[in-house]
């Protein structure tokens, strides 16, 4: 299983061969030319997911590895249901045995000897598989070199939710709390990935939907409380997954002109005087009074040391003369 979750983590992140300047300038305006204008859509079943990120990328080698692995986790999970288990076809002819002779009562004592446990890891492993297939293809796909997206995407991910809702439903009836921490921290990761591209919610429906992640991440810190030993590692995964639903607030598309008109406002509504300052990672805040940093604090979009100690900025953290140019010390 650890072989297979490296390779998982490798098909997506391989760097591509370097190819001439002239070579990458004539595949980008061949890719521009064959660009659909019309938005990707992601919807139905996760299988037919990943169809739709196959027929897109075919001719391009970016998901191959990806997509042999997902078919081999899949055969697997076939080959690991309980169906498939020696018992289980022991116990079918047993039962076909028993009706032809007319013997009417059953079995009960199958569920207890099956083995489950290759089955859960699978399910999740294919589960993790699909998101990164997802997550990957609506991050780089159609990206030009500004960076601007030149496709949009309808999402309904309805039924990856339902997956998800499954695992940590059977994980519960199955006494298997970490498989259970993983439906819950996917429930919430393909929200966050649905939040602003969904192809059937409202805006107050996205928002009642986030609200409910957020309740299945609770959840999942509750678990991890509860069994430390079976869930090593995993709340810091919910952590990150409660940064995803917290940042993408932050990440709705703004006009440069609703970002002067904060920073304006901004600089207005503190007295004195003050800095404004970059954290580590570009995110504005400023430092009031004389303006110099005398203690430290978390950046709230990324969670980032910001500020501080004795007139010393902290590491990573830029002053914004940009901001200051065009806007102003704050309070002045």
């Amino acid at each position: 299983m650890e072989q297979v979750e490296t390779r998982l983590r490798e098909s997506v992140a391989e760097t591509p061969t370097l190819k001439s300047p002239t070579s990458r300038s004539a595949e980008l305006s061949s890719a521009l030319g064959n660009l659909s204008l019309e938005p990707i859509r992601l919807a139905g079943s996760r299988d037919e997911q990943v169809k739709t990120v196959y027929k897109t990328y075919k001719a391009n080698a970016r998901y191959r590895d990806i997509f042999f692995l997902r078919t081999d986790i899949s055969r697997f999970l076939r080959e690991v249901d309980e169906a498939e288990q020696p018992i289980s076809r022991i116990h079918a002819l047993v039962e076909d045995a028993r009706r032809h002779r007319g013997v009417t009562t059953e079995l009960t004592d199958i569920p207890s000897v099956l083995q489950v446990r290759n089955r859960f890891l699978a399910t999740v492993l294919i589960l993790r598989c699909d998101y990164a297939i997802l997550c990957d293809f609506i991050t780089h796909h159609g990206k030009a070199a500004t960076g601007e997206n030149l496709h949009k995407f309808h999402l309904d991910l309805v039924l990856n939710r339902k997956d998800c809702e499954n695992l940590v439903l059977e994980s519960q009836s199955r006494q298997q709390p970490a498989q259970g921490v993983e439906g819950l921290l996917y429930w919430a990761r393909f929200v966050a990935l649905e939040r602003g591209r969904s192809a059937r919610l409202s805006d107050e429906d996205m928002d009642i939907l986030v609200d409910r992640a957020r309740n299945q991440l609770q959840s999942a810190r509750h678990i991890c409380n509860a069994y430390p030993g079976q869930t090593a590692g995993m709340p810091a995964e919910v952590y990150e997954a409660e940064k995803m639903l917290r940042d993408a607030t932050f990440y709705a598309p703004v006009t440069n002109e609703e970002k002067a008109a904060v920073y304006a406002a901004m600089a207005q509504s503190f007295q004195g005087t003050g800095h404004w300052y970059y954290c580590v990672n570009g995110h504005p805040f400023t430092v009031g009074e004389c303006g110099m940093p005398m203690e430290t604090a978390r950046c709230p979009q990324c969670g980032a040391v910001v500020g501080g100690t004795h007139h010393q900025p902290a590491a990573g953290v830029s002053q914004a003369s940009d901001l200051e140019a065009e806007f102003g010390r704050p309070g002045r």
